[in-house]
């Protein structure tokens, strides 16, 4: 199973010896960005923005579970897939609507 270097979390028992701050370029054989005066949601698109494209759509869903980047930062694209999946996924319910009068309601 192939796996993504760019990851969320450490796994147990690693270590970070560089503070984000420090962090100025990251570079991998699909891009580079400058991290320098980024905020975490910023960093943490422009670094998914040069994961291996297989793994950028998994990664931005992980971000988002745990707030890395919030739902207001949401790329055009995300969007676009979202808009998509949801109109042509089967609407649950839909299939036995009652005409009957909905309780509060007159």
């Amino acid at each position: 199973m192939r796996k993504s270097r760019i990851v969320l979390n450490l796994t147990s028992g690693n270590v970070v010896s560089t503070s984000r701050s420090d962090m100025m370029y990251v570079v991998t054989e699909h891009g580079i960005v400058n991290l320098k005066g980024k905020s975490v949601p910023e960093r943490a698109r422009a670094i998914i923005s040069i994961a291996h494209p297989d793994f950028r759509d998994s990664l931005e869903r992980e971000a988002r579970v745990h707030p890395l980047i919030p739902l207001s930062h949401a790329c055009s694209l995300c969007i676009t897939r979202m808009a998509e999946a949801e109109a042509t996924a089967p609407q649950a319910g839909r299939s036995h609507q009652t005409n009957a009068p909905q309780a509060g309601r007159r």
